[in-house]
């Protein structure tokens, strides 16, 4: 079994409890091993990555967008309502396709399981089925 490398541990601290829950099972169970690349990040920063082109454009409730800034993401919470993670290949981080496609069905199937149970009390949706596609954004809905 895979386990959070600390740094993950400390981005999992900042996100809500439901996607600690979920992303602690979808651990548990996936055959390959992967970490979280963000949870909370501050107004400053998520408009520092919409300036490189890393934040989708298109307006997504409850995102608020100034001058076709975004200026509020569901990473802007506190907790944060959104992580997103990258797989290993070895020791180095992988965004590959097939890898991200794994773990979204894990995270996806793990939610419907967790928020069946009454373990936790949002449903989430993955980026990768976003118009402009985020394979390794979860963000909880409602």
């Amino acid at each position: 079994m895979f386990k959070f490398s600390m740094r993950s541990e400390k981005k999992l601290e900042e996100a809500h409890p439901d996607l600690r829950k979920i992303a602690y099972t979808v651990k548990s169970l996936a055959d390959i091993d992967f970490d979280i690349s963000s949870a909370y990040r501050s107004v400053e920063e998520q408009n520092k990555l919409y300036q490189i082109g890393r934040t989708v454009e298109k307006n997504r409730s409850p995102v608020t967008y100034v001058d076709g800034i975004n200026i509020k993401s569901n990473h802007n919470y506190k907790p944060a309502r959104a992580i997103d993670i990258f797989a290993y290949k070895g020791k180095k981080a992988s965004y590959a396709v097939k890898d991200l496609c794994y773990l979204a069905d894990l995270f996806m199937a793990a939610a419907v399981d967790l928020k069946k149970r009454g373990a936790i009390t949002h449903e989430i949706r993955w980026g990768g089925n976003f118009p402009k596609v985020d394979m390794p954004h979860f963000e909880l809905i409602g």
